[in-house]
C-alpha cells in the first residue's frame, strides 16, 4: 500500500514538473496536473494541500542554495586568471563539466524557477540569480582589468549585463527546448564555448 502511494505522489509530482516547467506555475492548475497525472482532482489534495506545498515537494529550497553555489564557485575558480589562463585550466574545464551535468539533470526544476513562481518564496529566484551572477562577472572582470595597461572600461555594466542576460535567456530556452538530454547538453556546451571565445576579448 506505501508503495502505491509513494507511486501516485511521484506521479504527481512529475505532471506538475511538466506542466510547471511547460506552461508555468501560475498557469498550472490542480485539474490540470491531476488529469496529466490520471488521476483525480481529490486525489491530488489528498497528497498536497495547494499547488504551492507540490512545487515545494518538487523544488527544495536546498536545491535553490545549490543552483548559487556552483554558478558562483564556477566563476570563483577563475578568479585573477586570463582567457588563455582559464582555457588551459583542467579545474575550469571540470567545473563546466559538473555544470552541465547540473542543469541536464535538473533542466525541469531550473526551467520551473527561471519561468518564476509568483506568491512562493522563490517567486524572486529569476531576478535574485541573475544579479548575482552579473555581480560575480563583474568582479572578475574588474580583477583582471585591473592588471592590464589597456583597461576596458564598463559603463555601469552595461555590456556585461548585455552578455549575461543573453547567455542566462540562451540557457533557459535550450533547457526548456524537447530535445534529449544528450542533445541539449551537446548544445549548451557548444553556447558556452561561443560565449567563451567573445569574452576573452576583455580578459
Amino acid at each position: 500500500m506505501q508503495i502505491l502511494k509513494n507511486n501516485i505522489r511521484l506521479q504527481i509530482e512529475q505532471a506538475a514538473s511538466m506542466l510547471f516547467s511547460s506552461v508555468g506555475y501560475e498557469k498550472s492548475g490542480i485539474a490540470e496536473i491531476a488529469k496529466k497525472a490520471g488521476i483525480s482532482t481529490g486525489n491530488v489534495y489528498r497528497y498536497f494541500d495547494n499547488k504551492q506545498k507540490l512545487l515545494y515537494s518538487i523544488v527544495s529550497d536546498d536545491f535553490v542554495k545549490s543552483c548559487f553555489k556552483i554558478l558562483l564557485e564556477k566563476i570563483g575558480n577563475v578568479k585573477s586568471l586570463s582567457s588563455d589562463q582559464i582555457a588551459a585550466s583542467k579545474e575550469f574545464a571540470r567545473g563546466n563539466l559538473y555544470l552541465l551535468d547540473f542543469l541536464i539533470c535538473n533542466r525541469l526544476k531550473l526551467v520551473i524557477l527561471m519561468k518564476g513562481c509568483p506568491g512562493t518564496r522563490f517567486e524572486d529566484f529569476n531576478s535574485r540569480i541573475r544579479s548575482a551572477v552579473i555581480k560575480a562577472v563583474s568582479g572578475y572582470f574588474s580583477s583582471v582589468t585591473s592588471k592590464r595597461k589597456k583597461k576596458v572600461v564598463f559603463s555601469k555594466n552595461l555590456l556585461l549585463e548585455t552578455l549575461y542576460e543573453n547567455l542566462i535567456n540562451a540557457t533557459l530556452v535550450i533547457l526548456a527546448s524537447k530535445t534529449s538530454d544528450v542533445e541539449c547538453q551537446q548544445t549548451l556546451q557548444m553556447l558556452i564555448e561561443y560565449h567563451l571565445k567573445g569574452m576573452s576579448t576583455f580578459a
